[in-house]
């Protein structure tokens, strides 16, 4: 004995659901490509937030596998989120290259920086999330910042012979 406000719940459910989805996986990296969606990206953030974020691509990102785009694209989220947040710029940096096997990418900033034992003893959920995403696809990360010079987040990713950790 289903009642129209439950069928009306239940539909409320699946849309949010399927636009939870969408969010989770954007459709600019699945139909034009990683450096594509990054440079919308970065256009997104300069506008809505007024930081100048420079892209640069190099190399191509054909073929890389789907689980290794979504998590670079999520860390570069997950950065300049951090940057428009904390580091008190106006500009920042995001470089993506793939040779021999290996996507480095790397967000940098020029801004308010961390102190190294802070980075250490009680890292942000942001942070945490990015080593978290890089460990699932069998990457490194390396995070460098100082008070007043600014932050450098870079993770390289293997992607020959590529399998998740998760998979």
């Amino acid at each position: 004995d289903v009642c129209s406000s439950d069928l009306q719940k239940l539909a409320d459910l699946s849309e949010g659901i399927r636009r939870l989805s969408q969010e989770l996986h954007p459709a600019v990296l699945e139909h034009a490509g990683l450096a594509a969606a990054l440079r919308a990206y970065c256009s997104e953030v300069s506008s809505l937030t007024g930081i100048r974020v420079a892209l640069e691509a190099e190399g191509s990102f054909d073929g890389l596998p789907s689980a290794a785009s979504l998590c670079i694209y999520r860390i570069v989220q997950e950065a300049l989120q951090n940057v428009a947040k904390h580091a008190r710029v106006t500009e920042a940096s995001v470089q993506l290259r793939r040779s021999l096997g290996v996507v480095s990418l790397t967000i940098a900033d020029r801004g308010a920086g961390m102190a190294p034992e802070r980075m250490g003893t009680a890292p942000g959920l942001g942070l945490v999330s990015i080593k978290e995403r890089t460990r699932l696809v069998n990457g490194t990360v390396r995070i460098q910042s100082m008070p007043n010079r600014g932050t450098t987040i870079t993770v390289r990713i293997p992607v020959d012979n590529w399998t998740a950790a998760s998979a």
